[in-house]
């Protein structure tokens, strides 16, 4: 790869082995009911400082006194690191980091002061949480559930230099993070890459997609329009515990699908992506399907480019019927309300014989959902039965089983 500077990790080298995939390994959390142990991470560029700190305002930060600050220090090259252990009860705190240099004088981060909420921090196997920081900088951290086949792994290219700037042979490898509670409620493992923006450029919409890529380097990419973001300063009021975190959610490769079967009265269910060209539902057409029961809502519909008429005239060529209930995406409430209708929706055109496409935006959160709830109200399974069926044949499918069954209520 080109040498430049790297933050973590790096965005250099994406050739992939059995040594450096992400492998997710059992170890014993240390437990603490008291503290919350907390590692920050700095770099620091285009300087050489001889001491670094950190102060704040809660007591372990030395309450602003730089005198009773906490010392960083140095890991390699310009990264800085230093352990902090908080109060649980630690409220939402304020902190700079400060260095001295090789003049013998303290450089101050420039205002505003950085804000820390220890709410919003995700521990490791360890009980850890790692926090990055870039001296005077903001730093993002783009974050991705989806799971992946073995020997696979997230990346992400883009429109910055950080991104590569649509390097397509080059883009920047992800790491999988801590466990973390996903947008649908339920807790997983997401890719991430934190790296920090320059601090003289002005704030900026920059455009990106997210990938897989095999050991072989092959390719797998999102099948969707650019993503886009407005990449802060450090003024931007986002930044909590020194990033800015963009959570990203429907990784939709092309179309992809599971089959549910049903048994032999009944037509099985496909749960799977959404819908995006005529050459998707020839390939409906070719499993069978006889209905499709879309639960996209018109925004989900817009923000994706769909030309739903063309695919509604695809549909009517092809003899499927094309059924509309629309839930919003990560919205509880929403399939609370309108998810039972939806499962009754699903029952009718199953009834009438047809192998039916259920489908959200990337059939993980609305699509399954919609078919555990029609399980319990039409077929009689229990919630935790229905929720593991359906989760054994769609295996990327991240519902919540409070969701399901609030839904199923009386």
């Amino acid at each position: 790869g080109k040498a430049k500077e790297q933050w973590f990790p790096s965005g250099d080298n994406i050739k992939l082995s059995e040594d450096n995939l992400c492998k997710v390994t059992d170890r014993e959390a240390v437990v603490d009911d008291t503290s919350i142990h907390t590692s920050f991470q700095l770099l620091v560029r285009n300087a050489s400082p001889s001491q670094v700190h950190l102060v704040g305002s809660p007591p372990e930060l030395g309450s602003w006194d730089l005198a009773e600050s906490k010392s960083l220090h140095q890991v390699k090259n310009n990264v800085w690191q230093t352990e902090v252990s908080f109060e649980r009860s630690t409220t939402p705190f304020q902190y700079k980091f400060v260095y001295k240099d090789q003049n013998g004088q303290y450089q101050w981060e420039k205002d505003p002061n950085r804000n820390g909420d220890l709410s919003k921090t995700n521990e490791d196997a360890d009980g850890v949480s790692l926090l990055w920081h870039s001296f005077n900088e903001s730093a993002v951290r783009l974050v991705i559930y989806h799971k992946l086949d073995s020997g696979m792994r997230m990346c992400v290219v883009g429109g910055h230099p950080s991104l590569q700037n649509w390097d397509w042979d080059n883009p920047r490898p992800m790491e999988l993070g801590p466990e973390r509670e996903l947008v649908t409620g339920s807790r997983g493992l997401c890719w991430e890459t934190t790296f920090p923006i320059d601090s003289s450029a002005a704030a900026s919409d920059v455009y990106y997609r997210y990938l897989a890529v095999d050991l072989e380097g092959t390719y797998l990419v999102e099948n969707e329009p650019n993503r886009m973001q407005r990449f802060p300063d450090r003024s931007d009021g986002r930044m909590v515990n020194g990033v800015v975190e963009i959570v990203d959610a429907n990784f939709v490769p092309g179309l992809n699908f599971d089959i549910v079967p049903m048994g032999e009265r009944t037509p099985d269910i496909v749960i799977g992506s959404y819908v995006q060209s005529r050459l998707d539902v020839d390939e409906l057409k070719k499993l069978g399907v006889g209905a499709v029961l879309n639960l996209q809502t018109d925004e989900d519909i817009s923000k994706r480019k769909v030309n739903l008429q063309l695919i509604e005239d695809c549909y009517r060529r092809n003899g499927i019927e094309h059924v509309r209930y629309p839930i919003r995406d990560n919205d509880p409430q929403s399939f609370i309300e309108r998810g039972k209708n939806a499962a009754a929706s699903l029952e009718r055109v199953l009834g009438e014989g047809k192998l039916t496409y259920v489908h959200c935006t990337a059939g993980m959160g609305r699509a399954p959902s919609t078919v555990m709830t029609y399980l319990v109200l039409h077929k009689g399974l229990e919630v935790v039965d229905a929720y593991k069926y359906v989760v054994y044949h769609r295996t990327i499918a991240t519902p919540s089983i409070d969701t399901i069954h609030s839904a199923c209520a009386p």
